[in-house]
């Protein structure tokens, strides 16, 4: 049989169904991408920054924190810690979907303060 004669299988419906997970998927990353830009961009300002001050602070672009707080790109670990380091915030309150979060043993009053301040 030569190439051209070839036809391929039949689907299934299994990739239908693996595709509609992927798809959901991603438009689920791009849920948590939006909320962590719209944190990022709710902290900055709560710190009295612009975006070009932070984004000096960090190493990038104005126009890359624009992004970011946007949820048009998507913010890697490393430079979330960078971001948390430089508005003084723990990494897990990017991540605060609105939900209690239990702070950690010995957390002191004005890490309870901070949190209660920076919930969206």
């Amino acid at each position: 049989m030569s190439v051209s004669q070839f036809t391929p299988p039949v689907s299934t419906g299994i990739s239908i169904s693996l595709a509609a997970k992927k798809k959901a998927v991603a438009e689920r990353m791009l849920e948590i991408d939006y909320f962590t830009g719209r944190k990022l961009e709710a902290i900055r300002k709560m710190r009295g920054l612009t975006q070009s001050e932070l984004g000096t602070m960090i190493g990038v672009t104005f126009q890359t924190i624009c992004k970011y707080e946007g949820g048009n790109i998507r913010i890697n670990s490393s430079r979330l810690y960078l971001l948390a380091e430089a508005l003084e915030t723990p990494i897990w309150m990017f991540y605060d979907l609105g939900h209690q979060a239990e702070l950690p043993a010995g957390a002191n009053d004005s890490d309870t303060t901070n949190q209660n301040s920076l919930r969206a």
